[in-house]
């Protein structure tokens, strides 16, 4: 579109101002146009990309039964995951939500939704019954590459989780 020149002279209606903000409003929103079209038409739910996240550590929900919270880094699958060692390398990547400083070094705190319902009896979030699980054996913690997903939660934080059946470990009595 062409919108050149500027009102020199106003008349009645527009003035010489209003015709030049119009003018000035029209080439901004032509210039900005991708970032408003974002805005009227975002998908705003909350939602991020999943990313593939490498467990690093996982530790033991203190007065929880079978939780652990997690410890994960964001990784990359790489071209030939054929061996373990070279399944992944490190995602220089940091701008889903921006993480606080680079992946190359940050961990985050993620948690395994299929947990959420373990008890010290009951189920495990597979549908296992615990009572199934022979002595000598108990629910062990997840490990391994699994897929993070960024959620808000109610407080307006953000949350890493996932969704992975935990392993049984143990030895016969």
């Amino acid at each position: 579109m062409y919108y050149a020149p500027y009102f020199t002279f106003g008349g009645k209606n527009p003035t010489q101002g209003y015709a030049n903000a119009q003018v000035a409003a029209t080439l901004w929103t032509e210039t900005n146009r991708n970032d408003v079209d974002a805005l009227i038409r975002g998908n705003f739910t909350n939602y991020s990309p999943p990313w593939p996240g490498l467990i690093i550590e996982s530790t033991a929900i203190a007065g929880q039964t079978n939780r652990w919270k997690y410890q994960i880094r964001k990784v990359l699958l790489t071209a030939t995951p054929n061996v373990f060692s070279t399944n992944t390398i490190t995602d220089p990547d940091n701008t889903d939500y921006k993480l606080v400083s680079s992946v190359l070094t940050t961990k985050v705190d993620a948690y395994n939704l299929y947990e959420y319902k373990h008890t010290s009896s009951g189920y495990t979030g597979d549908g296992t019954p615990l009572a199934d699980i022979p002595a000598g054996f108990a629910v062990v913690p997840v490990v391994g590459v699994v897929t993070v997903h960024q959620i808000i939660d109610s407080t307006g934080s953000i949350i890493y989780v996932f969704e992975r059946n935990n392993g049984i470990g143990g030895a016969c009595a």
